[in-house]
C-alpha cells in the first residue's frame, strides 16, 4: 500500500470510529438528560448565569470526570457566541439550546477525553523518532520516517476529525479549529494560546525546513521528492493568516502543540515543545533539566532579596542562561523571547503581545557589539521579570 493510500485509509477508519463514538456519547447525554433532576444544575445556573438546558450537560460533563461545571459552560459559551459573531446564532428556544449543548458537549468529552489520551500517545512514539533533529547529520532514512509518522498522525488521525468538527460548526475557520483543539491538548487558557500562536508556527517551519534539508541531501527519489514538495506547501501555509491555512496544515499544526515527554538531557528542543512536571515527595515540581528551570528557580529565590542585592543576583544568574542557550544553537533574539514566554507560562504572568517583545528584543540589540549582546540580552529578561513578576518599574 501507498503512503497516500495508507494515509487515506486511517483517516477513513479515524472517521468512522468518530461517527460510531459520537452517536453513542448522543444518545448517553440525550438519556441522562430526561432522567436528571433539573434543580442539580440550579448552582450552576446562578453561579454562571447559563441556560438551565446548557447547565444540565455541564453538570454531566463533570460527573463524568472531563472538566469543571464552570469550564465546561464557559466552552459551550464561547461557541454559542462565535455563533452569534458569524450570524449562526443559536435559537433561544429550550429545545434548540438543549440540542446545541449535547451535540457541543460531545466534542467537549472527546477532545478533553479520547482524542487528548490518543494523541499523548502516538505523540510518545514520535518523540523518541523526533530526538535525531538534533544531531549535525541525521540519516535520511531518520527524516523520511519523521516525515511519515507526522503525516500519519495529522492527516490520518487529526485531519478527519479536524473535518468532522469543520461540518458540525457553521462558517468556523482554522484559527477557531486551533483555538478550541489546542486548548483541550495543552491546557492552556485562550490568552495564553494565542500569545504563543506566533512563536510556535516559526518552531513548526522551522521543524518541516529542517527536514526538507536533510532529504534534499537524498539521491534521486521519487517520493522523496514528494515529500519535500508537501514540505513546501506546508512551509508556505504557515505564511498565511491563521484563519486561511487549509485544513491539512492546522492539522499538522495541532500535532506541534501537543506536549512531547520530557527528554532528560539537558534543554527542550529547538523545533519541539518538551516538558512534564514529575512528582517529589507530595509535591509537584519541574526537574532542573533545562535552563528555563533554573532561570524559574532564580527568579523565585531573587524575589526574597531587595534592591541592589537582587539586581546584583539577577545579573550574575540570567546571563548563565542566555549563555546556555546560545551555545545550544539558540539564536540571541529567540533566546530572549523562549525566556521571556516561559516566564510568562512558569510564573502565570500576563502575555505579552510577541509581536511587541520582538519590537523590544530588536531595538534593545540593534548596533550592541557581539560581545556585548549576551548581557544585552539579560538585561531584557531581568526588565520584564523586575516589572511583571516583582511589581517595580522603577527602574
Amino acid at each position: 500500500m501507498s503512503r497516500d493510500a495508507d494515509v487515506q485509509e486511517l483517516a477513513l477508519v479515524t472517521r468512522k470510529q468518530l461517527v460510531e463514538e459520537f452517536a453513542e456519547k448522543h444518545s448517553d447525554l440525550s438519556n441522562r438528560i430526561e432522567r436528571l433532576r433539573v434543580d442539580l444544575a440550579n448552582a450552576i445556573v446562578e453561579e454562571t448565569k447559563c441556560p438551565v438546558q446548557m447547565a444540565l450537560v455541564a453538570y454531566l460533563i463533570e460527573m463524568d470526570g472531563i472538566m469543571g461545571a464552570k469550564q465546561a459552560v464557559e466552552l459551550l459559551t464561547n461557541e454559542i457566541n462565535r455563533r452569534n459573531h458569524v450570524g449562526e446564532s443559536v435559537p433561544n428556544l429550550p429545545g434548540n439550546v438543549q440540542e446545541f449543548a449535547i451535540q457541543e458537549g460531545r466534542w467537549l468529552e472527546y477532545l478533553y477525553g479520547g482524542f487528548t489520551s490518543k494523541l499523548e500517545s502516538k505523540v510518545r512514539n514520535l518523540s523518541n523518532l523526533e530526538n535525531v533533529l538534533e544531531e549535525d547529520n541525521p540519516p535520511v532514512e531518520k527524516a523520511i520516517s519523521i516525515f511519515n509518522t507526522r503525516t500519519r498522525i495529522s492527516e490520518g488521525f487529526i485531519m478527519p476529525i479536524a473535518q468532522t468538527w469543520f461540518d458540525e460548526h457553521p462558517k468556523a475557520n482554522s484559527e477557531d479549529l486551533v483555538m478550541v483543539f489546542g486548548q483541550a491538548i495543552t491546557n492552556w487558557m485562550p490568552t495564553t494560546l494565542r500569545g504563543k500562536i506566533i512563536s510556535l508556527r516559526r518552531r513548526s517551519q522551522a521543524l518541516y525546513r529542517r527536514l526538507g534539508v536533510i532529504l534534499s541531501t537524498a539521491s534521486d527519489s521519487i517520493i522523496v521528492e514528494a515529500m519535500i514538495n508537501q514540505i513546501e506547501k506546508i512551509v508556505d501555509d504557515f505564511d498565511s493568516r491563521l484563519e486561511d491555512i487549509a485544513v491539512s496544515t492546522a492539522s499538522h499544526f495541532i500535532l506541534h502543540l501537543a506536549p512531547r515527554p520530557l527528554q532528560f538531557r539537558g534543554d527542550r528542543s529547538k523545533y519541539v515543545s518538551r516538558g512534564m512536571s514529575s512528582l517529589r515527595g507530595n509535591k509537584t515540581e519541574p526537574d532542573m533539566t533545562s535552563p528555563f528551570d533554573f532561570l524559574e528557580r532564580d527568579v523565585r529565590l531573587a524575589k526574597r532579596r531587595k534592591g541592589e542585592d537582587r539586581e546584583l543576583y539577577l545579573k550574575n544568574k540570567v546571563p548563565r542562561v542566555i549563555r546556555v542557550l546560545i551555545h545550544q544553537g539558540t539564536p540571541i533574539d529567540d533566546a530572549v523571547e523562549k525566556a521571556i514566554v516561559e516566564m510568562q507560562e512558569r510564573l502565570k504572568l500576563p502575555s505579552s503581545s510577541l509581536e511587541d517583545i520582538d519590537e523590544e528584543i530588536e531595538i534593545a540589540l540593534n548596533g550592541v557589539p557581539p560581545d556585548e549582546q549576551e548581557q544585552a540580552a539579560a538585561k531584557l529578561v531581568i526588565k520584564y521579570v523586575r516589572r511583571n513578576f516583582y511589581g517595580d518599574t522603577s527602574q
